[in-house]
């Protein structure tokens, strides 16, 4: 399937939007995620995070004349560009339609997209699958994966990181998705794939999926323990 105006992905944290947008891309030369042009030898964070999100976008005077307001610094287009404020979101959306081509970027079940033709897809990966992604990603400090990337060699621990909030951000963030797929679903510009689909789908991407690791028990357990969204898992199976 390839689409021919502004198209926004759905679906929550952990979908595959990355690898999808790199599939989409290289079906239509005309659709921009920002992601062209990444310099992947970057080895830019934000608050300790890494991940090809915050890396920098070189070569490319599109992405250049782009604004970002500094609350999204250094998050790639197509991960923050519907976090901008919606001024600044039409304003980017007119240069990219100015350049002759259209946005692909992750959407944001809230924002206001009245006035902008667009497509909304939606990629279904089940529930528990992404919060132990989501988790994992957020015990690592690392939201995605690169060929070559090394794999920490020792027991994953919970270290600094803050369960008690990842797990609440996490459930959030699911109850938007699902009021997001709930209103939506049945506009004739909504689409709903499967992840496992979109993982099949051939493309050149530098991103490889997180490596294993071993975790020790207090990991294990806090991965395991999904009691913290039982009206979400019940939210999803009456949804699907």
């Amino acid at each position: 399937m390839v689409y021919s105006q502004h198209t926004f992905l759905y679906g929550g944290p952990r979908n595959g939007s990355w690898y999808y947008q790199y599939v989409l891309c290289a079906r239509n030369e005309d659709l921009y995620s920002g992601t062209e042009n990444i310099d992947y030898a970057d080895t830019t964070t934000r608050m300790g995070v890494g991940g090809t999100v915050f890396k920098s976008v070189v070569n490319d005077s599109l992405y250049d004349s782009l604004t970002f307001a500094e609350y999204t610094k250094p998050g790639n287009l197509f991960e923050v560009a519907m976090i901008q404020p919606r001024d600044t979101f039409l304003e980017n959306l007119q240069l990219i339609e100015d350049a002759g081509r259209f946005l692909v970027c992750k959407g944001k079940e809230s924002f206001d997209l009245s006035g902008v033709p667009h497509e909304k897809i939606y990629i279904r990966r089940p529930l528990l699958d992404q919060w132990k992604s989501y988790a994992t990603a957020r015990l690592l400090k690392k939201f995605q994966w690169e060929d070559g990337d090394v794999a920490q060699t020792d027991d994953v621990s919970v270290g600094d990181v803050d369960t008690a909030q990842v797990k609440l951000d996490f459930r959030l963030r699911m109850n938007h998705v699902y009021n997001g797929y709930e209103i939506h679903k049945d506009d004739p510009n909504f689409t709903v794939i499967d992840y496992a689909d979109v993982m099949s789908l051939d493309v050149s991407s530098p991103l490889v999926t997180t490596p294993p690791h071993s975790y020790d028990d207090e990991v294990t357990e806090y991965i395991e323990d999904t009691s913290f969204m039982s009206e979400v898992i019940e939210r999803e199976a009456s949804i699907f």
